[in-house]
C-alpha cells in the first residue's frame, strides 16, 4: 500500500467446519479501512502460497465502502442506560442513608434508644395555600383540632408526671425541633385546666427568678436553650425539677 504505518486493524474469522472465512478491517477512517481490505484480498493468495501452497480465493460477498461506523454512538440509548444506572445508584444511596440514620422515627424509638417515656406526640402542621407563617398556637382558630388536642393530652400527662414538682425545663437537642412551640402551648393547655403557670423565656430572663416564680404559680415552665448550647442550658437545668425533652421526628 506504500505506507510505513498501517492505520487499521485487519482480522480474519474462520467459519467452523467449513473452508469459509471472513476478512475484516477496523479503522477510524472508512476509506483507509476499505483500501486495506482490498489490499488483503489482493495479496492473500500470494501470502498463503508460502504457508499452505497455491490457493484460490472465491468471493461470496464483495466489500462495500462503509457509510456509517458499525459501532456508532447511540445517544438516546446511552442516555437511557446512564439514567437507569444513575437512578439505581441513587436509590441505593438513599436506602443506605435511611438505614444508617440513627434518628427517632416512632414513639417506641424513644424508649428503645433513649430509655425514657414518651408523654405524647404533636402532629405536623402544614400551612395551606399562601399561609407561610402560621401561628402554631392552640389559641389560634385556624390551627386544626388534632394539634390542639395533642397539647391538652400532653398537659394531662405533664400534671401526672410532675406530682409534687413545680419547675419543668423544656429543651431539645437542636434549636429547630420546636421546644419553644411546645413550651408556649403547654403553658396555654395547663392554663385551660385552671393551673397558674409562669412561662420563663431563658433568652430574656435569668435563672435566679425561678425561686420567686415558684411561690406565685402552680407550674414554672422554662423555655430553655437546646442542649447543643451546653454552657447556656446548665444554669437553667440546675433550677429544674423535671425535664421535658422535645424530639422532632427523624431530624436529629
Amino acid at each position: 500500500m506504500g505506507v510505513e504505518v498501517l492505520l487499521g486493524t485487519p482480522s480474519a474469522r474462520v467459519i467452523e467446519n467449513s473452508n469459509l472465512f471472513t476478512l475484516a478491517v477496523t479503522s477510524r477512517d472508512p476509506q483507509t479501512a476499505y483500501d486495506i481490505l482490498q489490499s488483503l484480498i489482493k495479496n492473500y493468495p500470494v501470502v498463503s502460497e508460502y504457508v499452505i501452497g497455491k490457493t484460490q480465493l472465491n468471493m461470496i460477498d464483495y466489500p462495500e465502502f462503509p457509510s456509517l461506523p458499525y459501532n456508532s454512538t447511540q445517544h438516546l440509548k446511552t442516555a437511557g442506560v446512564g439514567g437507569a444506572i444513575g437512578f439505581a445508584l441513587g436509590l441505593v444511596i438513599v436506602l443506605l442513608h435511611a438505614l444508617m440514620r440513627n434518628t427517632v422515627r416512632k414513639e417506641t424509638d424513644i424508649t428503645e434508644k433513649l430509655q425514657t417515656n414518651c408523654l405524647g406526640s404533636i402532629p405536623l402542621v402544614i400551612p395551606k395555600g399562601n399561609q407561610k407563617d402560621v401561628d402554631l398556637s392552640i389559641q389560634n382558630s385556624k390551627v386544626g383540632t388534632p394539634f390542639k388536642e395533642s397539647f391538652r393530652g400532653l398537659a394531662l400527662q405533664t400534671v401526672r408526671m410532675m406530682e409534687d414538682k413545680k419547675v419543668l425545663l423544656i429543651t431539645a437537642t437542636d434549636d429547630k425541633e420546636g421546644n419553644s412551640t411546645v413550651a408556649k402551648n403547654l403553658a396555654d393547655a395547663l392554663t385551660e385546666q385552671g393551673k397558674q403557670v409562669v412561662l420563663v423565656d431563658s433568652s430574656t430572663q435569668n435563672p435566679e427568678q425561678i425561686s420567686q416564680a415558684k411561690e406565685e404559680a402552680d407550674y414554672v415552665l422554662i423555655d430553655a436553650p437546646a442542649c447543643q448550647a451546653l454552657a447556656q442550658i446548665v444554669p437553667w437545668a440546675e433550677q429544674a425539677e423535671a425535664i421535658l425533652y422535645v424530639i422532632r421526628q427523624d431530624y436529629t
